[in-house]
């Protein structure tokens, strides 16, 4: 319920406990993990309250400058960086940078033609992608905010892109009913994966990199890397 959290334990598939952190009423929104900073966090009321799945406490950022719900947002590796997109009644589709140390906004990323589905930092960081209903993916440098690439080719919307463990390359998911991977050095198209036979929603690479899993409404697709890079 958007009331109250439940903890589940996926071996027993039972309830273990109630996530009493966030609290009753006001306006929440959905909640998402975030492995990289082990806090699973919701929005609620100008803030986000972060949960530590390892200690069971909570903890709120107040960002006096967010009045309205973003219905899609990512944390940094490093926590030093909140991205929100999305946000009901900002009219503009470009997401907005909060420096977490201040708990305000502080840039925004420009220049995106339609609603962005997706967003993702590399691991270290530095990079941040983000995949709009324009049908275009853009790498953007953290923390000066600089776009570095625009990756262009999937005819529709792209509803999420990822980078690699290692950085070097990213995987993208489409309407188109495709996968992509391209380069980041560069921005080149390095391969289209066209086995699904629906609209891909989410793709993902495996923690060493050597697979890739996407998944459609009904499906889930796996691709394993081979030497000859297929």
């Amino acid at each position: 319920t958007p009331l109250l959290g439940f903890q589940w334990n996926t071996e027993q598939d039972a309830v273990v406990g109630k996530v009493e952190a966030f609290g009753a009423g006001g306006d929440v929104g959905r909640p998402r993990y975030f492995p990289h900073i082990g806090y699973l966090g919701m929005y609620k009321e100008s803030a986000f309250i972060l949960w530590n799945v390892t200690s069971q406490r909570a903890g709120e950022i107040k960002i006096p400058d967010l009045t309205r719900q973003p219905n899609l947002y990512t944390f940094s590796p490093d926590g030093h960086w909140l991205l929100l997109a999305q946000i009901a009644g900002s009219g503009s589709p470009d997401p907005v940078v909060v420096r977490l140390s201040e708990h305000k906004f502080v840039a925004t990323l420009p220049g995106h033609q339609g609603t962005v589905l997706g967003m993702s930092f590399s691991r270290d960081s530095s990079k941040v992608l983000t995949a709009c209903e324009d049908g275009k993916i853009r790498i953007w440098s953290a923390p000066a905010w600089r776009l570095i690439e625009t990756l262009a080719g999937h005819q529709g919307p792209v509803r999420w892109a990822e980078f690699s463990p290692d950085g070097q390359w990213v995987t993208s998911a489409g309407e188109d009913k495709t996968v992509r991977i391209w380069s980041v050095d560069g921005g080149k198209l390095v391969q289209t994966l066209r086995e699904s036979q629906a609209p891909v929603a989410t793709v993902s690479f495996s923690p060493h990199g050597s697979y890739i899993a996407a998944s459609t409404e009904h499906s889930v697709l796996v691709w394993k890397k081979t030497n000859t890079g297929e």
